[in-house]
């Protein structure tokens, strides 16, 4: 008798599906954030005459929403695609948030040290931009470090092949060849349940 235990392997991230979810929810939530925000900011500076290229936060909240959306599909149904994706967006992502956050500041305080000739609405729109930013920066180090540890902390189990077979060998005849007939087939029907 032969018989094949095959033992397939699950996908890493499958341990944390609903960290994936939630992560993914607060990306998507913060990249809309910025894109609304940033129309609201270029709308703004438009109508005051001032000549700033305002247009970063809606294209860094598509990007947010794209990373949020891989997170979200690594949280239903892991794969390497969403899990490889998701690292790369949030890799950048990370990069990104932290960098408007910083130069947001620095716009802020110079700002500040003029005259307030752009209003309180941009300075409270800019600093909207900042908060979502620093959110997504957060989150975004979440979902690098949760594929990080889906791809590359974990080995990768391989499949288990058990091929047992029961020995046909009698003492009383010399000719075993039934049971090497007998062995064969039940290998090869085995090895067709095996694929």
């Amino acid at each position: 008798m032969s018989f094949v235990a095959t033992k397939i392997p699950k996908h890493p991230a499958t341990n944390h599906k609903c960290s994936f979810i939630i992560i993914g929810i607060f990306e998507v939530l913060a990249g809309l954030i910025c894109s609304i925000v940033g129309i609201l900011l270029v709308a703004q500076i438009g109508s005051s005459g001032t000549s700033t290229n305002a247009k970063s936060g809606i294209g860094t909240g598509v990007l947010y929403v794209i990373s949020g959306i891989l997170a979200l599909s690594a949280g239903q149904s892991p794969t390497q695609c969403n899990i490889i994706g998701g690292m790369i967006l949030a890799s950048i992502s990370a990069f990104i948030s932290s960098a408007i956050v910083v130069l947001g500041i620095w716009i802020l305080q110079i700002w500040g040290t003029y005259e307030n000739r752009l209003g309180s609405r941009i300075h409270g729109i800019m600093a909207t931009i900042i908060v979502a930013c620093a959110i997504e920066f957060v989150f975004a180090l979440a979902h690098l470090v949760y594929c990080c540890r889906a791809r590359c902390c974990t080995r990768s189990s391989s499949q288990v092949r058990q091929i047992s077979q029961k020995r046909c060998h009698s003492p009383i005849y010399d000719d075993h060849l039934d049971c090497k007939v007998l062995s064969e087939n039940l290998m090869q029907e085995a090895q067709l349940n095996y694929k």
